[in-house]
């Protein structure tokens, strides 16, 4: 009976350690029953998007993730507790990653049915009009079969894959929206009373940001796009599915810093194709004036006005390997005997600016923000893993003071200083009556609501570690 007791006390509490006048306390607190539902994968998401810049502004994301994820834990709850009265809905809606993955997988397996049996066979039908004129016509009809499937077989196998497909991406969207739309609107109406508004505006304010909020919501966006192509999927053809492939990128950060590199700088990219269309248009203008007549192999097609002579160079410069040059025809007899003239420099300086300058200055600014990102993320790996995000101490300190007292890191990373309890503790002082706060939780709830203060967080403090084993050496000193 002690061990159960023991065992159902460690499932329903939690522990942290608080900083006050220089002490370090630890402070157990019941946990809410809906915080069990942070899973893994918003976890590690969260730990991945923190900033990590200083010790500081982790630790005010902490305090922001808490407002962000109070709401939205209380509504996943209340929402589970219902769908368990619905056997089947509860077994969706409890299970929501695996169902993610079963329809990651399902499209993959689609996708690939698509792949190895999607081909055209041409048929010949004989049209006999009189006993003596027949003609045979000639047509090519796509194909799907597979192995031993015959055509129905196939046709079979893959509406009732696309069908469930269909079925979890509706269930998963809404989920979602049933999940996030209640705390994204509760969170506008606390900000409206802490604006206060009252009245009509507050209405207003809290319906208008709401909406923006779940119509630009990159999640709300991307599930939606997979409801409406699921549909797509079944009712006109398979090949819809193949936009679902892109979950990949949801679950990758590295994929996801590809697309940022592009994104980031949209401002130069946007300069730099401003730049490029000048440029074709100056040498549209030589090409028309100087060049038509002589040198474009169709010059009453490509080049008989600027607007085509522009369209023409556009479109032919991005084709060719050596830029417009390799679209003109080649140079005459008179011009190989005197190389410099004005198709030799509007070859070549064509080609050096429309292609390779152009090019690798787009290039560039695109491969230096993913190096860019990609040190950060390589960085941000190494803060989460060596570095404590509570009490900004390095692994190695806290592994060589844990191991005098017979404990290793992992219980300071998960038990002492877990970031989630954290989180789960300052929603357990939000969700408590203020008039029930005792002493230490007032002092704590002024500083994390009120002051949005963050020195109640042990920064450098250890409640296990005595005074002189959280000296720095001089070498770690030196490396700091």
């Amino acid at each position: 009976m002690d061990e159960y007791a023991m065992k159902f006390y460690e499932e329903i509490t939690a522990s942290i350690e608080v900083l006050k006048d220089e002490n370090v306390y630890i402070i157990y607190f019941f946990k809410l029953p809906f915080c069990n539902g942070l899973n893994k994968f918003e976890k590690q998401l969260f730990l991945e998007n923190i900033d990590r810049s200083n010790p500081q502004s982790k630790l005010m994301d902490i305090m922001k993730y808490s407002d962000q994820v109070k709401y939205e834990l209380e509504t996943d709850y209340k929402l589970k507790e219902f769908a368990g009265q619905i056997p089947l809905i509860g077994v969706i809606f409890s299970n929501i990653e695996f169902w993610k993955d079963l329809s990651l997988l399902i499209s993959l397996c689609l996708n690939i049915l698509n792949f190895l049996s999607s081909h055209y066979e041409q048929t010949v039908q004989t049209l006999c009009i009189d006993d003596g004129l027949c003609l045979e016509i000639k047509k090519w009809n796509e194909i799907q079969t597979l192995g031993i499937l015959n055509e129905h077989e196939y046709d079979a196998l893959t509406k009732s894959l696309s069908l469930t497909q269909c079925v979890i991406g509706c269930l998963i969207y809404l989920e979602y929206m049933m999940r996030k739309s209640p705390s994204i609107y509760k969170l506008n109406r606390e900000q409206a009373e802490e604006l206060n508004l009252i009245g009509s505006s507050k209405t207003l304010f809290i319906l208008s940001r709401t909406f923006i909020e779940i119509t630009t919501s990159f999640s709300i966006i991307y599930y939606t796009g997979v409801v409406v192509f699921g549909f797509l999927g079944i009712y006109k053809s398979n090949f819809f599915f193949s936009f679902l492939l892109l979950e990949i990128i949801t679950r990758f950060k590295t994929l996801q810093n590809v697309l940022v590199a592009i994104k980031n700088p949209y401002k130069e990219l946007i300069l730099i194709f401003i730049l490029w269309i000048i440029l074709i248009y100056y040498f549209s203008i030589i090409g028309y004036l100087w060049l038509r007549e002589n040198h474009f192999p169709r010059p009453d097609k490509d080049c008989n006005s600027l607007l085509k002579c522009v369209a023409t160079i556009f479109h032919q410069n991005n084709r060719m390997d050596n830029g417009i040059s390799g679209y003109l025809t080649a140079r005459n007899s008179k011009a190989s005997k005197n190389p410099f003239t004005l198709r030799f420099f509007y070859d070549e300086i064509g080609n050096l600016m429309l292609k390779i300058l152009i090019g690798n200055m787009i290039s560039g600014i695109i491969i230096d923000n993913f190096a860019a990102l990609r040190k950060s993320e390589t960085e941000m790996i190494y803060d989460m893993n060596n570095i404590c995000t509570i009490c900004a101490l390095k692994k190695d300190k806290i592994t060589k003071i844990y191991k005098n007292y017979g404990k290793d890191y992992s219980t300071h990373q998960n038990i002492d200083h877990s970031v989630f309890n954290y989180i789960f503790y300052i929603i357990y002082l939000y969700k408590k009556e203020k008039t029930e706060l005792n002493g230490m939780e007032s002092y704590i709830y002024d500083s994390a609501f009120v002051q949005k203060d963050i020195t109640w967080f042990p920064n450098k403090k250890l409640y296990i570690a005595k005074p002189e084993e959280l000296e720095i050496d001089s070498d770690e000193d030196d490396e700091d």
